[in-house]
């Protein structure tokens, strides 16, 4: 996967699960395994690149998550890793903190996206020109997220739900015993950790198990609800254009 090169992967007129199956049969081994609903059309030109960096670009570019099965030699592709497995109370859990980021002073939970001319959202967003996320607590912090340079809505709105999924919690991390969850649980299950006690809830993800075989009772699992930061998704969506520039800069070198 990371050693076969494709010297030109031009992908035009197919969808999104055509891209990854144009890279993944490059290879002799791996195969897809397609669970994602996404059917978009796309298209892309790029040059030197192994299966696995063109993967891990149509995985940027469309917010999919992907698990490489090395035991099946099997590319998974989902919109959502994972299932929900209900609600704890984080008061009764023996839970260890691994890490917390406070952004008090960016704190919101409700935004007005704003475009270049005055742009709203309002027009693809049944109608509202706000997004809420009260994924952290059910105060209503309202602010302006102004962007002057953004002339298409969906960009927008797509722009400012990744802002606000960044600051409508602070980042923390845990540890805890695996005997504290059910034992069937898998990599990108959620929680939900309640705090009876601030009165606050988080939407929790399983990052890391461990297991231990002859020592079940040191089995623990690792929970973050950790984001991709915002700013990489402020820059994504330059990127493919970007790439076919140089696409077209380096055709251009070969043909002289």
């Amino acid at each position: 996967m990371k050693h076969t090169l494709i010297p030109v992967y031009d992908v035009i007129g197919t969808n999104i699960q055509g891209a990854f199956e144009a890279a993944i049969n490059a290879t002799t081994e791996w195969k897809l395994d397609y669970q994602s609903t996404y059917q978009n059309q796309v298209e892309y030109h790029m040059l030197h690149q192994t299966p696995y960096e063109v993967i891990k670009i149509l995985r940027e570019d469309w917010g999919v998550e992907v698990f490489f099965d090395t035991k099946a030699k099997m590319v998974r592709v989902y919109n959502h890793m994972g299932g929900n497995r209900g609600m704890y109370f984080s008061n009764e859990l023996r839970l260890q903190l691994l890490k917390k980021q406070s952004q008090s002073y960016d704190f919101t939970t409700v935004l007005y996206p704003v475009g270049k001319d005055n742009l709203s959202i309002a027009d693809i967003n049944n109608g509202s020109s706000i997004i809420e996320n009260f994924q952290y607590c059910d105060k209503y912090l309202p602010k302006y997220y102004i962007q002057n340079d953004i002339t298409e809505a969906q960009q927008l709105k797509m722009m400012a739900e990744a802002y606000l999924a960044y600051y409508s919690a602070p980042i923390t991390g845990y540890a805890l015993s695996l005997s504290s969850l059910p034992q069937d649980v898998q990599l990108g299950d959620d929680i939900i950790l309640v705090d009876k006690i601030k009165r606050t809830k988080q939407k929790q993800r399983i990052k890391k198990i461990y297991r231990y075989p002859f020592e079940p009772e040191k089995d623990k699992v690792e929970l973050s609800n950790a984001i991709v930061n915002f700013a990489d998704t402020l820059t994504k969506f330059q990127t493919n254009t970007d790439r076919q520039i140089e696409y077209i800069k380096n055709n251009l070198a070969i043909l002289e």
